[in-house]
């Protein structure tokens, strides 16, 4: 934490830990038995949703969403503080991000048992509208544009979820299709409306492209790379 205070220019800058904010607990990983746990869910999947899950000696999403709820009731009443800072930075792990836009939203249970967790060093900008809710905006500022949302949800999300103009989430995740600009497969894509063609994003470097896919032939051709 105090290395990431650093890169701040402002010495009014400060921080302060909280246990609430750690990842989810997964249990004891050095017993064998759990090996044979975490294979068989990430091979067959988890039955009746991920959310409800409990970890062998470790936690379910629910439980994570329990001390979320106790995190955000401390948030709230520093947020009636006149020395609040105009910015707070949160620094957590993916799936408890995940849980946080559930539990700030109210995002459905269905919702976040098919969101996909953030990749490493991704993160979500929550900005203040101009009626006073927050919402998920792309960038930081004007001088660090971000062109995919870092939210991943074949789900629907409410709009009121996202800022005016921003960029929606990408619904699903491509297995056969790596990307152009740095050759990995961190690739999702979502269907753009009223069109025969898919934007493609990459989680890992942001580029995007657009390709035309074809629903009867269930295949994906290549329409045209567009900057990114």
């Amino acid at each position: 934490h105090a290395e990431i205070a650093k890169s701040f220019q402002d010495n009014r800058t400060y921080y302060q830990e909280d246990p609430r904010l750690r990842e989810q607990d997964t249990g004891n990983l050095m017993d064998k038995k759990r090996f044979y746990e975490l294979n068989d869910i990430y091979e067959y999947g988890i039955k009746g949703g991920a959310f409800y899950y409990r970890y062998t000696d470790g936690e379910s999403a629910a439980d994570v969403y329990n001390r979320i709820s106790a995190f955000m009731s401390s948030l709230h009443r520093k947020f009636q503080s006149t020395s609040l800072p105009q910015n707070i930075v949160i620094v957590s792990h993916g799936y408890w991000i995940c849980v946080f836009l559930m539990r700030w939203y109210h995002l459905t249970v269905q919702a976040y048992d098919t969101m996909e967790p953030l990749c490493n060093c991704e993160f979500v900008v929550l900005a203040k509208d101009h009626d006073g809710r927050y919402r998920v905006g792309n960038q930081v500022n004007e001088a660090f544009p971000r062109k995919l949302s870092p939210i991943r949800c074949p789900v629907e999300l409410p709009e009121r979820m996202f800022v005016a103009g921003a960029a929606p989430p990408m619904v699903g995740k491509s297995s056969d299709v790596t990307c152009p600009s740095c050759h990995t497969s961190k690739v999702y894509w979502r269907q753009q409306p009223r069109s025969d063609q898919r934007s493609f994003g990459c989680a890992n470097c942001e580029h995007t492209w657009s390709l035309q896919h074809d629903v009867s032939a269930g295949n994906t051709k290549k329409r045209g790379v567009g900057a990114g």
